[in-house]
């Protein structure tokens, strides 16, 4: 029997087989195994849009209660992450002290506050409240 070596770049990979045609054993098991990780079922996260049937806007309080309690396992929205930021700063919490509470950057915390003074800015100039 004869051994051929392969001389594909990257010999024994996905890469050889598919753009070499190395049929290396290692490389055809190194492409199932690729095919089946890249095709496993992802787990359902609560707020990735590929979860959204048809595309869940609200937001959840209980996760929003969940997140101000403390409990940084949750994967927030956009829309629930402004909620806990906005209870925390009613409680008189800092930057700080809020991304540590929600699992987020402290920058994030400042964008967040940024972003609602100048929303709020805004809706005084056009009622015309000074």
């Amino acid at each position: 029997m004869i051994i051929a070596i392969c001389s594909a770049a990257r010999h024994g990979t996905w890469y050889a087989l598919r753009n070499y045609g190395c049929q290396c054993p290692e490389a055809v098991e190194d492409d199932r195994r690729r095919s089946r990780e890249k095709n496993r079922c992802r787990p359902y996260i609560r707020g990735r849009n590929s979860n959204k049937a048809g595309g869940r806007s609200g937001l959840d309080p209980i996760a929003v209660e969940r997140a101000v309690a403390g409990d940084r396992t949750l994967r927030l929205t956009t829309v629930e992450r402004r909620a806990a930021i906005d209870r925390l700063d009613s409680f008189g919490y800092t930057a700080a002290e809020v991304a540590v509470r929600l699992g987020i950057t402290c920058r994030t915390v400042q964008r967040q506050r940024a972003r609602r003074r100048s929303s709020a800015a805004s809706r005084t100039k056009e009622t015309g409240i000074a």
